[in-house]
């Protein structure tokens, strides 16, 4: 077995060589191929089991499923399926080995099968090219026909041909994302092709939930490399006229969020929509088709964080804890965490802070229903009195579930 296999985790490589024999049993040809072959070369862990199949992967797709137990997802158009694992924890892509032509850059190719070359051939960048044999009496072969050994060495992301950007524009973003992840250099020609295709605007003629899914990725992996990286190249008003880079404000944000925390891109893309107006933020919203909580996040990091802000300002300094807090819990963490970024206050900023870290989360130990016991009547009195406990909570006022129950008795009293 080859050397690179064997420094697979021990049960992936043995998901993969199963996926060579099953291929193999039916006279067809399995290798694993891009990020994960390149792993493996770098010497690093991938999340990543991308499987060829030279013959029909939807078929090996369904073998390898039924062999595992696991849940197959078949995609007819590209010929191509997914094995979630029982676990769930592990999924397998299987694709058919194909040849693509594009009737016009930014969409979707045309489809028909092909040979192993022929499918390296239409990948993005050479690192993404080597294949790597899963074939009983041959496993561990490496195929690299494309040098994209040779640009790991060197450190080089690198074009198949120059049509490569044309061809699909997502390629744009995914450049600079693996640029960043690996640190790698953009070799002259692919540099030169990547200005060209920022500065003629082919991110524009691609769908909006494709541009949002490198985009994600993007600014998900490099919080504020990535933005940098848009805005050294000038594509940002090719993702949507109008974002702008504070890079201040995105390494306070990427010190506050951990990385990969979830909705962290959407985050990052509120910090670059900043100045845009209500509306234009709607317009970025329906532009990149975001899910709803990435819209929630852009949206409200402008107006509505703004109206809180006013409401804010118009609190003495002495106000307490908790009359902050009234007002900070109409927005998300998220939000209010993009928020802090942008604050050169920093009292204010430090005040959001502690409700961030301990008052949000603050909630009195009593219930509805002890509030009753304890003579509290049922309705709208419940909340008001649940309020005020959590307020008192907040400030200090009380610390233990004797303090809440003598505040609910003497708040009763007080509406007898």
């Amino acid at each position: 077995m080859g050397t690179l296999l064997d420094s697979m985790d021990a049960a992936d490589r043995a998901l993969v060589v199963e996926c060579g024999e099953l291929a193999a049993a039916r006279d067809m040809y399995a290798f694993l191929v891009g990020g994960a072959v390149r792993d493996l070369l770098l010497g690093v862990a991938s999340p990543d089991l991308d499987i060829l199949v030279v013959g029909d992967a939807i078929v090996v797709a369904q073998d390898f499923a039924r062999a595992r137990g696991g849940e197959v997802q078949r995609h007819h158009a590209f010929q191509t399926a997914t094995v979630i694992l029982p676990s769930g924890r592990r999924r397998v892509d299987f694709v058919t080995a194909r040849s693509e032509t594009y009737a016009k850059p930014g969409v979707l190719p045309a489809v028909t099968a092909g040979t192993l070359v022929e499918d390296l051939e239409r990948r993005d960048f050479t690192v993404n090219t080597i294949a790597l044999s899963l074939a009983p009496g041959s496993v561990g072969e490496l195929t690299d026909p494309f040098a994209g050994e040779q640009a790991l060495r060197t450190g080089e992301i690198r074009f198949l041909h120059e049509q490569s950007f044309a061809d699909d524009p997502t390629r744009i973003l995914r450049a600079l994302r693996f640029a960043l992840r690996l640190g790698y250099e953009i070799e002259p020609r692919t540099a030169v092709a990547l200005r060209d295709a920022a500065q003629g605007g082919f991110l524009a003629d691609v769908t909006g939930d494709r541009v949002r899914r490198e985009l994600g990725k993007l600014l998900s992996e490099q919080p504020v490399d990535g933005p940098e990286a848009l805005a050294h190249w000038g594509l940002l008003t090719s993702v949507f006229p109008g974002l702008d880079v504070d890079v201040a404000a995105l390494r306070r944000l990427a010190e506050i969020v951990a990385q990969r925390a979830t909705d962290l891109e959407w985050m990052v893309l509120a910090l670059l929509a900043r100045n845009l107006d209500p509306q234009t933020r709607w317009d970025l919203a329906r532009r990149l088709k975001l899910p709803r909580a990435g819209q929630r996040i852009v949206i409200d990091s402008g107006e509505p964080w703004r109206r809180v802000l006013a409401q804010l300002d118009e609190l003495p300094a002495e106000s307490a804890a908790s009359e902050f807090a009234e007002y900070l819990d109409a927005l998300s963490v998220a939000v209010l965490q993009v928020s802090v970024a942008t604050l050169a206050d920093d009292a204010l900023r430090q005040r959001i802070e502690r409700y961030l870290a301990s008052d949000r989360d603050t909630q009195p130990s009593l219930k509805g229903s002890d509030l009753i016991e304890l003579g509290c009547p049922e309705g709208e009195q419940i909340g008001v009195v649940l309020r005020a406990l959590r307020r008192a909570r907040i400030d200090g006022a009380i610390t233990d579930v004797a303090g809440e129950k003598a505040l609910v008795r003497d708040l009763v009293a007080g509406a007898n």
